[in-house]
C-alpha cells in the first residue's frame, strides 16, 4: 500500500524561492532513496503556499528515509523562512 507525505507551507514572500530551492534539493536526495516514488513541490498562485507531496512505496519505506530526510532539511531555517508553521500529513492510500 502507497504512502503520500504531505506538507503545507506558508512562505514568507522574500523567502518563497529559498524555500523552493531547499524543496529542490531534498527531492533531489530522495529521488535516490530506496521506496521513493515521487517528489513534488507546488506554488500556489497567489504564492501564499508551497505544497510539498512525496509518495512512497510504503509507510515502512518512508519510516526508513526518515533519517535522510532529516539530515536533507536540518539546515533549513522553517522557522526565519516561514510566515506560519507548516502542517504534516501522512496518508495511507485506500484503494
Amino acid at each position: 500500500m502507497r504512502f503520500l507525505n504531505l506538507a503545507i507551507h506558508y512562505p514568507k514572500r522574500e523567502h518563497t524561492q529559498d524555500l523552493l530551492k531547499a524543496m529542490r534539493e531534498l527531492g533531489r536526495v530522495l529521488r535516490t532513496t530506496t521506496g521513493m516514488i515521487e517528489a513534488t513541490a507546488w506554488l500556489e498562485q497567489d504564492g501564499k503556499r508551497i505544497i510539498a507531496t512525496s509518495i512512497w512505496e510504503s509507510s515502512a519505506a518512508f519510516q526508513q528515509a526518515l533519517p535522510i530526510i532529516g539530515g536533507a532539511i536540518k539546515d533549513v531555517p522553517f522557522g526565519e523562512w516561514e510566515a506560519q508553521p507548516r502542517e504534516l500529513f501522512q496518508l495511507n492510500e485506500m484503494a
